[in-house]
């Protein structure tokens, strides 16, 4: 098997993408920066240049410490090759493809995989970006590109001329010819065959080790002492010329670049822990809008915990402020440990409708994101936890997948022909789950507030992608709760009720069976865990919600109760505050206001639900 080696140039902290042919190598002489273990300052280097050679320093090194592999090539932290040839893509002006900021799709969508670069390299002598034509940016050619670039010195393109001419005779006419050509390969990014890679580096830190010798830049700022690695663009494609005239036959695969805008460090991958202690992990989504919720329900899962475990808490963070995560470290002990993995560049296409946002779909890829434990316990964001969480996480699944609660909200819709939402053509619930959804037993529905996730089962089972193949396939009602109970139903252990109490009203209890009804009834006189699982239903939007006291007794331990009381906004931004909301009471209301409201009231709970933010609309105007 052939060893490639991509490096890919790093000079400062940013999101590392790595593999067995994916290299990080960190140049130039500032601290290491964290999970890179290759720098250009060991062995045979020439570190020290990094401030005038750039990426240079990282080919040097590789070329005269790489002695292993049979391809060498050079990528950048922010510019990648596009691996993935089978799709169409549209570059921009200036020949690449630009994406704002890494996210979890970055490696599939650009190929970034051992098999993919191994399908586009191994049967190639060597790998090229796609050529660019400078005209299309308004220069006229290569030479004209580089004399008017900014940074740019003509000089210093007429002392390499010369020296070329003096060193290499042979490659004075390739010179002219590509400083006149309209196209061109740049950015420093190619993968040789080693003796390809051998032949070109010795060539080119001749030229550039005499040109060093003769040109004076004591007088050039730090981006006009970069000129080394700005000749090295322009010398590569005067040295590719004199290879693709002297050499025919020689195989040359073309790919697209990609330039990622924002190269911030992503963390996706669950921490380890260690601890003496027998971990309990809990899993939470949520957005800063939520950060007020989630510190009560944290608080609320530290009170009932146990002493003799270890809380290890990791939040799917939808955009959490730096200032709302300090205050959420605050609530925890020596006991517990926080996480914040950041996916909020996720699923943002995804459109979202009633009281969803797309916190709600990173359940789907638990398994890719946790890696190290075999069970975490999932917790909806609009939850109380009442009991000592422990006890559900030590549920034995055996062979199946999850844990989870039966819904019984969706067997009333279903016994009762609710309709569902608009874009299904309202069709009713069990008509919904079964022809829309593909769920044949549907009364075998759960609900996906609170999850016990076998992750070990999860893994093996690998429908992330299905999954989020299939969420994005059609609209669906519930989103990831359908998707959810369309792959796992029959890999369900069902949970007591009582770890998973929807705060709803008795009304829900039509259509179910005397079984049912008293299951529900024992759940909701002793709640472990209280689920506010509707607009109206939850606390900060109605504060006579069922059981909102748990969530006022845990939110007023928390940073955020005065601004939930008076309605200021949760997120860490102190300057965006809005004046108090001060509510009126009911008999200064308006007649209209009065009779509305117990209209309302007399809504069956389906139709209160679907016309929640209706209600708050009509009530700032009545």
């Amino acid at each position: 098997m052939k060893n490639i080696s991509i490096y890919s140039v790093y000079h400062k902290a940013s999101h590392i993408v790595e593999n067995t042919y994916v290299k990080p190598i960190q140049v130039g002489s500032g601290e290491d920066i964290p999970h890179i273990k290759l720098r250009d300052n060991t062995g045979d280097n020439i570190s020290n240049k990094n401030g005038t050679f750039c990426e240079l320093t990282a080919q040097y090194w590789a070329w005269k410490n790489d002695l292993n592999s049979d391809y060498i090539g050079i990528m950048h932290y922010r510019r990648f090759f596009d691996f993935n040839s089978k799709e169409q893509r549209e570059l921009n002006t200036y020949g690449i493809l630009e994406e704002p900021e890494f996210n979890l799709d970055f490696l599939k969508k650009f190929g970034v995989s051992e098999d993919d670069i191994e399908e586009q390299v191994l049967n190639y002598d060597l790998v090229l970006p796609i050529e660019w034509n400078v005209t299309s940016a308004g220069w006229k050619n290569i030479k004209h590109n580089y004399i008017n670039s900014i940074y740019h010195h003509e000089r210093d393109l007429d002392a390499t001329r010369d020296i070329i001419k003096r060193l290499y005779p042979d490659y004075i006419t390739y010179f002219d010819e590509a400083m006149n050509s309209t196209t061109g390969y740049f950015t420093n990014m190619f993968i040789l065959k080693r003796e390809l890679f051998n032949d070109y580096s010795q060539w080119l830190f001749n030229i550039l080790f005499e040109l060093e010798n003769i040109i004076d830049i004591s007088s050039y700022d730090v981006q006009e002492r970069r000129v080394f690695g700005y000749l090295s663009e322009r010398l590569f494609n005067v040295w590719l010329l004199k290879l693709f005239t002297e050499k025919k036959s020689i195989k040359v695969n073309f790919l697209r670049r990609v330039f990622v805008q924002n190269t911030d460090a992503k963390n996706w991958i669950a921490k380890t822990l260690k601890t003496d202690k027998k971990i309990v992990s809990i899993v939470i989504a949520s957005d800063d809008n939520y950060s007020s919720h989630l510190g009560a329900l944290i608080q609320s899962i530290l009170d009932n915990f146990s002493q003799d475990r270890f809380l290890d808490i990791i939040i799917l963070d939808g955009g959490i402020s730096n200032y709302n995560k300090f205050l959420l470290n605050g609530l925890l002990g020596e006991n517990s440990h926080i996480q914040f993995l950041d996916l909020s560049s996720e699923f943002s296409n995804q459109s979202t409708h009633m009281h969803f946002s797309k916190a709600t779909f990173y359940r789907l890829i638990l398994d890719k994101l946790i890696l190290d434990r075999d069970k975490v316990l999932y917790i909806d964001c609009d939850t109380i936890v009442l009991d000592d969480v422990s006890k559900l996480f030590d549920t034995d699944l055996g062979n199946n997948a999850i844990g989870a609660v039966y819904d019984y909200i969706m067997h009333h819709f279903c016994q009762m022909g609710i309709p569902s939402i608009d874009f299904t053509g309202g069709v009713k619930s069990k008509d919904y789950l079964q022809n829309y959804v593909g769920i044949k037993e549907w009364d075998k529905y759960f609900q996906a507030g609170v999850i016990l996730f076998n992750l070990d089962k999860m893994r093996k089972m690998d429908l992330s992608e299905v999954m989020i193949k299939s969420l994005l396939d059609k609209r669906y009602w519930f989103l990831d709760q359908d998707i959810l109970n369309k792959y796992l139903l029959g890999k369900v252990t069902y949970l007591d009720p009582s770890w998973n109490v929807v705060n709803c009203g008795h009304e829900i209890y039509e259509g179910l069976s005397n079984k049912q009804i008293l299951e529900l009834k024992r759940s909701e006189a002793n709640p472990k865990i209280i689920h506010y699982a509707g607009y109206e239903t939850k606390p900060w939007n109605n504060r006579n919600a069922k059981f909102s006291e748990y969530y006022f007794y845990y939110l007023r331990k928390t940073f955020w109760y005065e601004k939930v009381m008076f309605k200021f906004p949760t997120s860490g931004n102190q300057e965006n505050n809005q004046p108090m909301i001060i509510n009126i009471p009911e008999q200064h209301r308006s007649l209209v206001w009065r009779v509305s409201r117990k209209i309302w009231l007399k809504l069956p709970f389906y139709l209160r639900r679907r016309l929640g933010k209706l209600k708050e609309f009509l009530k700032t105007r009545l």
